[in-house]
């Protein structure tokens, strides 16, 4: 067994696989480790107790001794001056490995979970691209060309927190991610990560503590589902928006349909909701034994 972990700068997510990578345990956990990155450089004291908090309850799920892993970290933990102590600390309490790699690795890990996923759900679909839409970072690409973009759902928020101010700011601040995906001239755009997983479950009537992932996989959207579900759940109240998403989400929700809408904008591929990405690519290295390629610093 292979227990892969996915630590972002919004979310830490866990994934523990067999030999032939059939999913034996998942876990998540909301952890916002980009927030106020942008004022004081450094992962918050909240985002760290949280984590710790997270990962205690994760040990007990997965019993971190027993499990080979490989743990990466990603977008805010690139640039947080305090990251490489906060890791070396885990290491020290719970033993577990964590590597902060590129822009670019990630981008190319999370192409090899969606690769799996459309793999393992029957998707033979050609000229295809994804979109990860991180908490501090962006990847885009395909089978060929795959790069990472500074910009993300916490960070964009953070920085102009109305609805109008965040429509105007995505303009610039998509432009060379949507000029990029343009280039790739997909067919089909794979939508991974949290904004399109919710919105997706949403219409089905899931929410965040009910989330099966099974059931929206290969759920399709469309541009006017991103802008519409955007606008609902702005006007949605603050506490039910909690019972919903999860608590805090409900602006990072908001922020993150901007930013989808203004790079798939004058896009005509087909839009597919995957929830496989960068964990799952971690797990797919690690079997075609490889994975140390991407840890590199």
């Amino acid at each position: 067994m292979f227990l892969s972990i996915d630590l972002g700068s919004n979310t830490v997510r866990f994934l523990l696989v067999d030999k032939n990578l059939r999913q034996i345990k998942v876990y998540e956990n909301i952890i916002g480790a980009a927030h106020n990155l942008n004022k004081t450089g450094k992962i918050s004291d909240q985002a760290i107790d949280t984590l710790y908090k997270t990962l205690e309850k994760a040990d007990n799920l997965f019993n971190f001794k027993t499990q080979k892993h490989q743990g990466v970290a990603t977008g805010a933990w690139r640039v947080a001056k305090n990251a490489k102590y906060i890791l070396a600390d885990i290491k020290e309490k719970f033993g577990l490995n964590f590597c902060i790699i590129k822009g670019k690795s990630e981008a190319n890990l999370t192409f090899l979970g969606v690769k799996n996923s459309l793999k393992r759900e029957g998707l033979n679909l050609k000229k295809c691209a994804f979109i990860d839409l991180g908490g501090a970072s962006t990847e885009i690409g395909n089978k060929d060309r795959r790069k990472s973009f500074n910009f993300g759902i916490i960070t964009f928020y953070e920085n102009f927190k109305t609805l109008d101010k965040m429509q105007e700011a995505a303009k610039t601040t998509c432009m060379e991610a949507k000029i990029f995906l343009h280039s790739l001239n997909a067919h089909h755009i794979i939508l991974t990560s949290g904004v399109p997983t919710t919105m997706a479950a949403y219409k089905i009537g899931q929410t965040y503590y009910n989330y099966d992932a099974s059931k929206i996989n290969k759920t399709r959207l469309s541009l006017d589902d991103i802008k519409s579900l955007t606008a609902e759940f702005l006007e949605i109240s603050a506490q039910k928006a909690d019972e919903i998403f999860g608590k805090n989400r409900q602006m990072l929700l908001v922020a993150g349909g901007v930013l989808l809408a203004e790079i798939l904008k004058e896009c005509d591929a087909e839009l597919i909701v995957i929830d496989d990405g960068l964990r799952e690519g971690i797990a797919v290295a690690y079997k075609d034994g490889n994975l140390s390629e991407f840890l590199i610093k």
